[in-house]
Protein backbone atom coordinates (compact mmCIF):
# COMPACT_ATOMS: atom_id res chain seq x y z
CA UNK A 1 0.00 0.00 0.00
CA UNK A 2 1.61 3.80 -1.04
CA UNK A 3 2.40 6.08 1.57
CA UNK A 4 0.08 8.88 2.11
CA UNK A 5 1.28 12.03 1.35
CA UNK A 6 -1.01 15.37 2.54
CA UNK A 7 -0.87 19.25 1.45
CA UNK A 8 2.02 19.73 4.40
CA UNK A 9 4.66 17.53 2.40
CA UNK A 10 4.36 20.01 -0.29
CA UNK A 11 4.41 22.98 1.60
CA UNK A 12 7.63 21.56 3.47
CA UNK A 13 8.79 20.86 0.39
CA UNK A 14 8.60 24.48 -1.19
CA UNK A 15 9.71 25.47 2.02
CA UNK A 16 12.96 23.85 1.56
CA UNK A 17 13.42 25.81 -1.91
CA UNK A 18 11.93 23.49 -4.27
CA UNK A 19 9.93 24.78 -7.15
CA UNK A 20 5.96 24.07 -6.39
CA UNK A 21 5.39 22.58 -9.83
CA UNK A 22 8.46 20.30 -9.05
CA UNK A 23 7.68 19.20 -5.64
CA UNK A 24 4.21 18.36 -6.42
CA UNK A 25 5.30 16.66 -8.97
CA UNK A 26 7.61 14.42 -7.55
CA UNK A 27 5.27 13.85 -4.54
CA UNK A 28 2.83 12.45 -6.73
CA UNK A 29 -0.08 14.89 -6.47
CA UNK A 30 0.25 16.11 -10.33
CA UNK A 31 0.88 14.18 -13.53
CA UNK A 32 3.35 15.09 -15.55
CA UNK A 33 2.37 17.53 -18.21
CA UNK A 34 3.43 15.70 -21.16
CA UNK A 35 0.54 16.15 -23.40
CA UNK A 36 -0.54 12.31 -25.03
CA UNK A 37 0.99 12.14 -28.49
CA UNK A 38 -2.46 11.73 -30.03
CA UNK A 39 -3.84 14.73 -28.82
CA UNK A 40 -0.35 16.28 -29.70
CA UNK A 41 -1.12 15.48 -33.72
CA UNK A 42 -5.00 16.46 -33.21
CA UNK A 43 -4.26 19.90 -31.84
CA UNK A 44 -1.21 20.06 -34.71
CA UNK A 45 -3.51 19.06 -37.82
CA UNK A 46 -6.01 21.88 -36.86
CA UNK A 47 -3.69 24.87 -36.74
CA UNK A 48 -3.68 26.63 -40.03
CA UNK A 49 -0.10 25.45 -41.47
CA UNK A 50 1.93 28.32 -42.31
CA UNK A 51 3.11 28.71 -46.05
CA UNK A 52 6.57 29.54 -46.70
CA UNK A 53 7.21 32.42 -48.41
CA UNK A 54 7.92 32.89 -52.58
CA UNK A 55 10.86 33.05 -54.25
CA UNK A 56 12.01 36.61 -55.04
CA UNK A 57 11.67 35.97 -58.78
CA UNK A 58 8.73 33.76 -58.45
CA UNK A 59 6.68 36.54 -57.02
CA UNK A 60 3.05 36.68 -59.13
CA UNK A 61 2.15 39.51 -60.82
CA UNK A 62 -0.96 41.13 -59.78
CA UNK A 63 -3.97 39.34 -62.36
CA UNK A 64 -5.65 41.72 -64.84
CA UNK A 65 -9.20 41.81 -64.04
CA UNK A 66 -11.41 40.32 -66.43
CA UNK A 67 -13.31 42.76 -68.57
CA UNK A 68 -16.43 43.36 -67.64
CA UNK A 69 -19.13 41.84 -69.75
CA UNK A 70 -21.05 43.60 -71.97
CA UNK A 71 -24.53 44.53 -70.91
CA UNK A 72 -27.59 42.80 -73.26
CA UNK A 73 -29.46 45.21 -74.90
CA UNK A 74 -32.58 44.71 -73.77
CA UNK A 75 -34.94 42.74 -75.97
CA UNK A 76 -37.09 44.69 -78.58
CA UNK A 77 -40.70 44.31 -78.55
CA UNK A 78 -42.72 41.96 -80.49
CA UNK A 79 -45.50 43.56 -82.46
CA UNK A 80 -48.44 42.23 -81.59
CA UNK A 81 -51.58 41.93 -83.53
CA UNK A 82 -54.71 43.26 -82.47
CA UNK A 83 -57.10 40.47 -80.79
CA UNK A 84 -59.80 40.73 -83.44
CA UNK A 85 -57.15 39.49 -86.11
CA UNK A 86 -56.73 35.58 -86.95
CA UNK A 87 -54.08 35.81 -89.39
CA UNK A 88 -51.38 33.18 -88.88
CA UNK A 89 -47.72 34.20 -87.97
CA UNK A 90 -45.00 32.46 -88.01
CA UNK A 91 -42.48 33.25 -84.64
CA UNK A 92 -39.55 33.90 -86.68
CA UNK A 93 -41.19 35.59 -88.84
CA UNK A 94 -42.55 39.48 -88.58
CA UNK A 95 -42.17 40.62 -92.21
CA UNK A 96 -45.29 42.64 -93.54
CA UNK A 97 -48.00 40.35 -94.33
CA UNK A 98 -48.54 39.80 -98.35
CA UNK A 99 -51.09 41.14 -99.85
CA UNK A 100 -54.11 38.93 -100.56
CA UNK A 101 -54.73 37.27 -103.39
CA UNK A 102 -58.35 36.22 -104.61
CA UNK A 103 -58.52 32.69 -106.53
CA UNK A 104 -58.25 32.42 -110.15
CA UNK A 105 -61.96 31.06 -110.12
CA UNK A 106 -63.19 34.06 -108.18
CA UNK A 107 -67.09 33.52 -107.83
CA UNK A 108 -67.69 37.38 -107.17
CA UNK A 109 -69.94 39.08 -109.48
CA UNK A 110 -69.17 41.61 -111.82
CA UNK A 111 -70.36 44.39 -113.20
CA UNK A 112 -73.54 43.93 -115.50
CA UNK A 113 -73.19 45.29 -118.97
CA UNK A 114 -75.24 48.16 -120.48
CA UNK A 115 -76.33 46.08 -123.28
CA UNK A 116 -78.15 42.83 -122.71
CA UNK A 117 -75.23 40.21 -123.59
CA UNK A 118 -78.33 37.82 -125.09
CA UNK A 119 -78.74 40.28 -127.72
CA UNK A 120 -75.35 42.51 -127.56
CA UNK A 121 -73.40 40.86 -130.56
CA UNK A 122 -76.75 41.57 -132.86
CA UNK A 123 -77.54 45.12 -131.65
CA UNK A 124 -73.57 46.14 -132.15
CA UNK A 125 -73.74 44.54 -135.42
CA UNK A 126 -76.37 46.77 -136.82
CA UNK A 127 -75.23 49.50 -135.44
CA UNK A 128 -71.78 48.97 -136.75
CA UNK A 129 -72.58 47.82 -140.21
CA UNK A 130 -72.63 50.02 -143.33
CA UNK A 131 -74.74 49.06 -146.68
CA UNK A 132 -73.34 48.23 -150.32
CA UNK A 133 -75.28 47.39 -153.18
CA UNK A 134 -73.33 44.41 -153.32
CA UNK A 135 -76.59 42.11 -152.35
CA UNK A 136 -78.93 39.71 -154.95
CA UNK A 137 -79.97 41.25 -157.82
CA UNK A 138 -82.89 43.57 -156.51
CA UNK A 139 -85.71 41.71 -159.12
CA UNK A 140 -88.54 44.42 -158.76
CA UNK A 141 -86.19 47.44 -159.91
CA UNK A 142 -85.34 45.80 -163.06
CA UNK A 143 -89.17 44.44 -163.44
CA UNK A 144 -89.94 48.08 -162.73
CA UNK A 145 -87.48 49.43 -165.44
CA UNK A 146 -88.57 46.74 -167.59
CA UNK A 147 -92.33 47.67 -166.93
CA UNK A 148 -91.60 51.46 -168.16
CA UNK A 149 -89.07 50.44 -171.13
CA UNK A 150 -86.42 51.69 -169.71
CA UNK A 151 -82.87 50.77 -170.57
CA UNK A 152 -80.59 49.05 -167.57
CA UNK A 153 -76.82 50.72 -167.94
CA UNK A 154 -76.18 48.28 -164.28
CA UNK A 155 -77.63 45.60 -162.77
CA UNK A 156 -79.99 46.98 -159.65
CA UNK A 157 -78.58 45.32 -156.53
CA UNK A 158 -80.22 45.24 -153.30
CA UNK A 159 -78.42 46.99 -150.38
CA UNK A 160 -76.49 44.75 -147.88
CA UNK A 161 -75.14 45.09 -144.08
CA UNK A 162 -71.30 44.87 -144.37
CA UNK A 163 -68.22 46.03 -142.09
CA UNK A 164 -65.74 45.18 -144.75
CA UNK A 165 -65.13 49.28 -145.06
CA UNK A 166 -63.78 48.99 -141.51
CA UNK A 167 -65.32 50.80 -138.41
CA UNK A 168 -63.61 53.79 -136.00
CA UNK A 169 -64.28 53.74 -132.73
CA UNK A 170 -64.71 57.38 -130.94
CA UNK A 171 -64.24 56.38 -126.97
CA UNK A 172 -65.38 60.11 -125.08
CA UNK A 173 -62.97 60.21 -121.64
CA UNK A 174 -64.68 63.49 -120.64
CA UNK A 175 -65.90 64.43 -117.44
CA UNK A 176 -69.23 63.53 -118.53
CA UNK A 177 -67.84 59.86 -119.14
CA UNK A 178 -66.03 58.92 -116.37
CA UNK A 179 -69.16 57.14 -114.02
CA UNK A 180 -68.52 54.89 -117.19
CA UNK A 181 -64.96 53.81 -117.81
CA UNK A 182 -65.57 50.12 -117.09
CA UNK A 183 -69.06 49.85 -119.80
CA UNK A 184 -66.43 51.41 -122.53
CA UNK A 185 -63.89 48.78 -121.67
CA UNK A 186 -66.27 46.08 -121.99
CA UNK A 187 -67.85 47.04 -124.73
CA UNK A 188 -65.04 48.11 -126.97
CA UNK A 189 -63.61 44.76 -125.75
CA UNK A 190 -67.15 43.14 -127.58
CA UNK A 191 -66.73 45.54 -130.31
CA UNK A 192 -63.39 43.97 -131.89
CA UNK A 193 -65.21 40.43 -131.39
CA UNK A 194 -68.00 41.24 -133.93
CA UNK A 195 -66.42 43.44 -135.92
CA UNK A 196 -62.98 41.59 -136.04
CA UNK A 197 -59.78 43.49 -134.05
CA UNK A 198 -57.96 44.09 -137.39
CA UNK A 199 -61.78 46.05 -139.05
CA UNK A 200 -61.60 48.34 -135.70
CA UNK A 201 -59.19 51.51 -135.39
CA UNK A 202 -59.77 52.89 -132.08
CA UNK A 203 -59.07 56.49 -130.61
CA UNK A 204 -59.82 58.31 -127.76
CA UNK A 205 -60.74 61.77 -127.33
CA UNK A 206 -61.80 64.62 -124.12
CA UNK A 207 -65.26 66.48 -124.86
CA UNK A 208 -64.89 66.27 -128.60
CA UNK A 209 -62.70 64.68 -131.42
CA UNK A 210 -61.79 68.24 -133.10
CA UNK A 211 -59.82 68.92 -129.92
CA UNK A 212 -56.88 66.00 -130.87
CA UNK A 213 -57.48 61.98 -130.51
CA UNK A 214 -55.13 59.05 -130.46
CA UNK A 215 -54.93 55.11 -129.59
CA UNK A 216 -53.61 55.86 -126.11
CA UNK A 217 -52.93 58.76 -123.48
CA UNK A 218 -52.96 62.35 -124.22
CA UNK A 219 -49.76 62.26 -125.63
CA UNK A 220 -50.64 60.21 -128.79
CA UNK A 221 -53.46 62.56 -129.80
CA UNK A 222 -53.12 64.46 -132.60
CA UNK A 223 -55.32 66.34 -135.15
CA UNK A 224 -58.41 63.67 -135.57
CA UNK A 225 -58.51 62.51 -139.16
CA UNK A 226 -61.72 60.28 -140.83
CA UNK A 227 -60.96 57.16 -141.58
CA UNK A 228 -61.59 55.79 -145.67
CA UNK A 229 -64.44 56.60 -147.25
CA UNK A 230 -67.52 54.00 -146.52
CA UNK A 231 -66.07 53.71 -142.68
CA UNK A 232 -68.54 53.80 -139.87
CA UNK A 233 -67.77 56.20 -136.83
CA UNK A 234 -69.08 55.27 -134.07
CA UNK A 235 -69.20 57.51 -131.12
CA UNK A 236 -69.40 56.49 -127.85
CA UNK A 237 -69.95 60.01 -126.12
CA UNK A 238 -72.31 61.98 -123.89
CA UNK A 239 -72.02 64.77 -126.51
CA UNK A 240 -72.18 67.41 -123.40
CA UNK A 241 -75.05 66.34 -121.70
CA UNK A 242 -73.56 65.07 -118.68
CA UNK A 243 -70.72 65.89 -116.28
CA UNK A 244 -70.45 68.78 -113.95
CA UNK A 245 -72.53 71.87 -114.33
CA UNK A 246 -70.23 74.39 -114.61
CA UNK A 247 -67.22 72.28 -116.65
CA UNK A 248 -64.72 74.90 -118.33
CA UNK A 249 -64.09 72.24 -121.10
CA UNK A 250 -67.14 70.98 -121.77
CA UNK A 251 -68.45 70.60 -125.66
CA UNK A 252 -70.07 73.07 -127.57
CA UNK A 253 -73.00 72.93 -130.00
CA UNK A 254 -70.26 74.59 -132.75
CA UNK A 255 -68.17 72.23 -132.50
CA UNK A 256 -70.08 69.03 -132.61
CA UNK A 257 -71.63 70.45 -135.92
CA UNK A 258 -68.26 70.88 -137.78
CA UNK A 259 -67.04 67.96 -136.72
CA UNK A 260 -70.08 65.74 -138.02
CA UNK A 261 -70.21 68.05 -141.07
CA UNK A 262 -66.15 66.72 -141.53
CA UNK A 263 -66.83 63.17 -140.97
CA UNK A 264 -69.56 63.22 -143.82
CA UNK A 265 -67.55 65.01 -146.01
CA UNK A 266 -64.72 62.27 -145.99
CA UNK A 267 -67.92 60.26 -146.95
CA UNK A 268 -68.66 57.90 -143.19
CA UNK A 269 -71.29 57.27 -142.02
CA UNK A 270 -71.65 58.80 -138.03
CA UNK A 271 -73.34 57.39 -135.14
CA UNK A 272 -73.64 58.05 -131.76
CA UNK A 273 -74.21 55.52 -128.54
CA UNK A 274 -75.61 57.93 -125.58
CA UNK A 275 -75.36 56.37 -122.14
CA UNK A 276 -78.28 58.92 -121.04
CA UNK A 277 -81.74 58.59 -122.03
CA UNK A 278 -83.61 60.31 -125.23
CA UNK A 279 -85.29 62.70 -122.32
CA UNK A 280 -81.57 64.59 -122.29
CA UNK A 281 -81.13 64.62 -125.39
CA UNK A 282 -80.85 68.26 -127.18
CA UNK A 283 -82.87 68.84 -130.57
CA UNK A 284 -79.78 69.83 -132.29
CA UNK A 285 -78.03 66.39 -131.45
CA UNK A 286 -80.90 63.93 -132.52
CA UNK A 287 -80.95 65.72 -135.71
CA UNK A 288 -77.93 66.08 -136.59
CA UNK A 289 -76.64 62.35 -136.36
CA UNK A 290 -78.53 59.01 -135.48
CA UNK A 291 -78.47 57.85 -131.94
CA UNK A 292 -78.84 55.20 -129.87
CA UNK A 293 -79.38 54.76 -125.95
CA UNK A 294 -76.71 52.71 -124.65
CA UNK A 295 -79.28 50.64 -122.40
CA UNK A 296 -80.31 47.39 -121.57
CA UNK A 297 -83.69 48.34 -123.23
CA UNK A 298 -82.06 49.01 -126.50
CA UNK A 299 -83.20 46.12 -129.04
CA UNK A 300 -81.97 44.97 -132.51
CA UNK A 301 -84.85 46.63 -134.23
CA UNK A 302 -84.04 49.75 -132.29
CA UNK A 303 -80.74 49.88 -134.04
CA UNK A 304 -81.56 48.76 -137.19
CA UNK A 305 -83.95 51.80 -136.84
CA UNK A 306 -82.13 54.28 -135.82
CA UNK A 307 -79.10 53.16 -138.73
CA UNK A 308 -81.74 53.70 -140.97
CA UNK A 309 -83.02 57.34 -140.10
CA UNK A 310 -79.14 58.10 -140.69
Amino acid sequence: MAPRVWLGDLLRAVAAGAPPRRAAELLGLVAEAAPAPAVAELVAAEQPRATPPPPPDSVAKPRAEPPAAEEEPPPQAIPMLPESSTLPLRETDWSPLPSLRLPEDDQSPRPTPLLAPRTAAAVLHAVLATFAADGDPDVEAITRSWAQAKPLRTLPMKPRATLRFGVQVLVDTGEGMQLFANDQRDLVARIRSVAGAENVRLLYFSDVPSRGAGPGGRRTWRLYEPPSTGSRVLLISDFGIGGPRFHHRRSTTAEWRAFLAAVRRAGCSPIGLVPYPPSRWPAWLASSLPLLLWDRSTTVSRASVAVRRG
